[in-house]
């Protein structure tokens, strides 16, 4: 912890003694919130690979019932043109016969045994083609029924894969938001802790004298921003602002921004948390804002005046954020 005092031994005794309590309770509750943090960040990784799949799935079922409906229309068909000929072969047949009628049958009763034969032998010419007209049909019916059984399986187990998947899929949604609720309020109580560790530094500055007068963590109003314009500083105060979070007014450059935030009673460590104003002091020095602690060590930051240029808000990754002074 950064601490910057012109005052006796008793004060930096009992500032020392306030901010190592909280530090503990903090560096537990970032342990919690960063664990919460990893979770959420698994959880939606899982969301998204089961996503995937389901729309996976459905396409992949799309394309069985396409098939399904084409071997459908294919039976359709194959019925129709064997009814056709099953018909035409029996229009041939009672033609036949009504051609031949009563006198036929006994012209080839009072025919010699030769010509009679003959007759017989194409009447049952004209009943086994029949027949083999018939059995055919019925084995291309059955054949073309079970493939519709096969193909009706599929989809009945592709269905039920889908709807098991969409049930997966909902219990991991459900999870990530109870993550995302966990993180939240585990934010808020980290929000909550830093607030009361402000209000005890302050409370301790003042009753040992060693503050400015006058000069305490409250949230100011955007329009009190008196840093230049597009610079950090400029963003840093913006976005403390639009946080509900307290920050100077008139800390100057960013490179002064610790020692003047120690000057007004704020809490300034190496401890990274979401909110904080994270803060460098080489040269002109850099400030930015913590947006959010990572289950993997590192930090995502939001800046003005960084990589991204002047006037235009960039985000970042910090993988090394203990190198950092941080005003909470």
């Amino acid at each position: 912890m950064v601490v910057i005092r012109r005052a006796g031994m008793g004060f930096l005794s009992l500032v020392i003694v306030v901010g190592t309590v909280f530090l503990g309770t903090m560096t537990a509750s970032a342990d919690v919130l960063a664990d919460a943090q990893a979770e959420l960040a698994t959880l939606e990784q899982a969301a998204g690979k089961a996503a995937d799949e389901y729309a996976a799935a459905e396409l992949e079922l799309t394309a069985e019932q396409a098939k399904l409906d084409s071997i459908q229309a294919d039976i359709k068909a194959k019925k129709e043109a064997l009814e056709v000929s099953r018909s035409q072969l029996s229009i041939v047949v009672l033609q036949q016969y009504q051609d031949r009628g009563a006198s036929s049958t006994a012209a080839i009763l009072g025919s010699g045994s030769s010509e009679m034969l003959s007759q017989i032998v194409t009447y049952q010419m004209v009943q086994d083609t029949t027949a083999a007209i018939i059995q055919n049909y019925q084995l291309e019916q059955g054949q073309l029924a079970d493939l519709q059984k096969s193909e009706q399986d599929t989809v009945d187990a592709m269905a039920a894969k889908k709807a098991e998947m969409s049930t997966a899929k909902a219990e991991l949604d459900k999870k990530v938001e109870q993550a995302k609720t966990l993180v939240a309020s585990l934010t808020a109580a980290q929000q909550a802790a830093l607030a009361h560790a402000r209000t005890a530094a302050a409370a301790a500055a003042d009753a040992a004298g060693s503050r400015p007068a006058g000069a305490s963590p409250s949230v100011p109003t955007a329009s009190s921003n008196r840093y230049t314009y597009g610079y950090c500083t400029w963003y840093a105060f913006n976005r403390r602002v639009q946080l509900g979070l307290p920050v100077g007014t008139m800390w100057g450059n960013a490179v002064s921004w610790a020692w003047a935030a120690t000057q007004e009673g704020y809490l300034v460590d190496h401890t990274p948390a979401v909110g904080a104003i994270i803060q460098n002091g080489g040269g002109l020095g850099h400030v930015a804002i913590v947006e959010a602690v990572n289950g993997n060590g590192t930090i995502t930051i939001s800046e003005m005046n960084g990589p991204a240029g002047w006037n235009v808000i960039g985000y970042r990754t910090i993988t090394n954020p203990g190198a950092f002074n941080y005003i909470h």
